[in-house]
């Protein structure tokens, strides 16, 4: 590592490539701290959720650190792509601060295509190398959702998706989304070991079992299900495990009203 001479210790970290992977991978950490305190304590500990918010005001200033000096296009997009999730973070956590009782919603017309293109660039990180993503996009759809509250809650099952396919052989996350009648839904499934029967009841509810039997599709469902049920929606899950049948797996349906606009 270069010495630093008459430089402050911020000049001399922004001048070093190795200072800002230290201060991306510590950006990182605080960002993921505070993902796991609202992820666990978002529907009942409004402490926790303040807590949250404090490690965010952290994660904002290593990000600014971050990018003094970078120059190079892909870098700047990838902490782009971080700040913006921490941004929404912030958003939600601030709402469930605020909202002592429904979820109050934005809503705004979204295009879906772009909209889950934007879902599967936030979970890179949490998609482990050898998973194949699918997303098999439908004609232009608009749709007449809260973008920040949909995204979050897509990208819960995406990421849960990524975690539950550990140890799985050709493992493989599907998105996709069509027109139901007077639904839209949107399907989010992946092909690893399934969800015990014993356990599909209780993953909704905000004190239910964890899923101990299937890696990842605990975290974050009763919120989920709280945002869709906002929306005049529904999640249904449909699961099939080594002992049921050959082709195991997890499919999330998020079905929402397509004329919704309230």
């Amino acid at each position: 590592m270069p010495e630093f001479e008459d430089k402050t210790s911020e000049e001399a970290v922004v001048d070093d490539p190795e200072g800002l992977i230290m201060i991306a991978n510590a950006a990182k950490q605080v960002a993921e701290a505070a993902l796991a305190v609202a992820e666990v304590k978002i529907l009942n500990l409004r402490s926790g959720i303040h807590d949250a918010n404090n490690l965010l005001v952290s994660v904002f200033g290593y990000l600014e650190l971050a990018t003094m000096g970078v120059h190079d296009p892909n870098a700047l997009k990838d902490l782009g792509i971080v700040a913006d999730s921490a941004r929404k973070l912030k958003v939600l956590l601030n709402r469930a601060i605020t909202d002592k009782s429904e979820l109050q919603l934005n809503i705004d017309q979204v295009d879906l295509n772009g909209l889950i293109s934007a879902v599967l660039i936030s979970a890179r990180p949490f998609i482990a190398r050898g998973i194949n993503v699918n997303f098999n996009q439908h004609d232009h759809l608009n749709v007449y959702v809260d973008i920040t509250n949909l995204h979050s809650s897509l990208l819960n099952l995406v990421k849960n998706a990524a975690e539950a396919l550990e140890g799985t052989v050709n493992p493989e996350i599907s998105l996709r989304f069509f027109v139901d009648g007077d639904d839209v839904k949107i399907v989010v499934s992946d092909n690893g070991p399934g969800i015990p029967q014993n356990l599909r009841g209780q993953i909704f509810e905000a004190h239910g079992a964890s899923t101990k039997g299937n890696k990842g599709h605990g975290l974050g469902l009763p919120m989920v299900r709280k945002i869709i049920e906002a929306h005049g929606g529904k999640i249904l899950l449909d699961s099939v495990t080594a002992d049921e049948g050959s082709n195991t797996g997890t499919k999330f349906i998020v079905v929402l009203p397509f004329t919704f606009k309230e």
